[in-house]
C-alpha cells in the first residue's frame, strides 16, 4: 500500500475514533463518518485536502441550538479542542463550516460536523455571520458525478482533475473552490451528453461565458445553487491553459 494512503487512512481512523468517543462516548471507529468534497466525489488529487463528514447525534443538535451566542462556532470549538488533544503537535482550527487539521508532513484534514435529516440530507453548521444551519446533500452529489463520470467514459473526473492539477501547479495564488470545479464541469458534461454535436471544449467556454454574465451554477444532483464569484477569474484561466489539452 501507498504509504501516503496507508497515513491517511490511519489518520481517517484516528480522527473517527476521537469524535466517537468524544460526542457519542463510544470507541467505535469504523461507522458515523465517510468521505465527502473532491475524496467522496472522486475528483481528488494528491494535494487535495481530505475532507470528512462527522456525523453526530442528533440529540447534540438540541444542546447547541438552544445555546445562547453563536451556537455554531461553540460546535466547532469543541470538535477543535477534542481534535487538539489528540494531535497537539498539528495546526487544528475552526474555520467557518469545518475544522481544519494541518500536520507536519503537509497531509490536510477538513471535518464538517453534521446532523442526518429524515430525507437523508445533513445539517451542518456555518459559523459565519452570527451564525446559522445549513444543508447539504453530499451522498446525492456523489451519487450523480459516478453516474455523469461512466456515461462520459471518464472524462467528467478526467477534466475535473485536470483543472485541480493545473490550478496547483501554475495558478496556486488564485481561489479556486474544488465544489465550483464539479460542478461547473458536471453541468457542461451534462450539456455535451445531449448536444453531443457540440465539441467539449466550446461548452466549456460557452458555461464560462454564461455564468460571467450572470448565469447560475447548480451542484450535481442536489441542485443546490453554488457561489462561484470568488473562484470564476481563476477558472477561466485554466480554461485558457487547458484548451489545448482536450
Amino acid at each position: 500500500m501507498d504509504n501516503f494512503i496507508f497515513k491517511r487512512y490511519k489518520r481517517y481512523k484516528r480522527i473517527k475514533n476521537i469524535v466517537n468517543k468524544t460526542f457519542r462516548n463510544s470507541d467505535e471507529c469504523y461507522s458515523h463518518a465517510f468521505f465527502v468534497g473532491s475524496y467522496g466525489r472522486g475528483t481528488a488529487v494528491k494535494e487535495s485536502d481530505i475532507d470528512i463528514l462527522m456525523e453526530l447525534p442528533n440529540a447534540l443538535f438540541y444542546q447547541f441550538a438552544l445555546r445562547h451566542g453563536n451556537s455554531q462556532s461553540q460546535l466547532l470549538g469543541t470538535l477543535r479542542n477534542a481534535i487538539l488533544e489528540t494531535f497537539p503537535g498539528s495546526d487544528v482550527r475552526a474555520d467557518g463550516q469545518v475544522v481544519k487539521i494541518n500536520f507536519c508532513d503537509g497531509m490536510k484534514f477538513e471535518l464538517l460536523p453534521a446532523f442526518k435529516n429524515p430525507d437523508g440530507s445533513y445539517c451542518y453548521p456555518d459559523s459565519n455571520k452570527g451564525g446559522k444551519w445549513c444543508i447539504t446533500d453530499p451522498k446525492i452529489e456523489k451519487l450523480a458525478m459516478r453516474y455523469a463520470n461512466r456515461e462520459s467514459g471518464g472524462l467528467l473526473f478526467y477534466i475535473c482533475k485536470l483543472i485541480r492539477n493545473v490550478h496547483n501547479h501554475k495558478f496556486k495564488s488564485y481561489k479556486l473552490s474544488g465544489f465550483v470545479v464539479d460542478s461547473f464541469v458536471y453541468s457542461c458534461i451534462e450539456t455535451w451528453l445531449s448536444e453531443s454535436a457540440n465539441s467539449f471544449d466550446d461548452i466549456l467556454w460557452e458555461k464560462a461565458f454564461e455564468l460571467a454574465n450572470g448565469g447560475t451554477l447548480r451542484a450535481p444532483g442536489s441542485e443546490e445553487l453554488v457561489d462561484f464569484n470568488d473562484s470564476l477569474d481563476c477558472l477561466i484561466k485554466i480554461l485558457r491553459d487547458i484548451s489545448i489539452q482536450i
